[in-house]
């Protein structure tokens, strides 16, 4: 899995930015998961927003320090 670095995220409202963050993921763990998520994505234009009846996109993260 690659993690991305701070200065590479970027707030965005744009779903194809989103689904390019999701389609990135090449860990074969959350394979499943990823095409899941794409196949959600291609299905609903609505995908970043509340008002998406089925569901949305949001993001977070876990930052510590050991």
């Amino acid at each position: 899995m690659r993690i991305l670095q701070a200065h590479e995220l970027e707030v965005s409202s744009d779903l194809h930015v989103a689904r390019a963050y999701v389609a990135s993921c090449d860990a074969p763990a959350v394979d499943a998961a990823r095409d899941a998520t794409l196949a959600f994505v291609d299905a609903h234009h609505d995908a970043l927003h509340r008002t998406c009846a089925p569901g949305h996109l949001t993001g977070s993260a876990l930052v510590y320090d050991a």
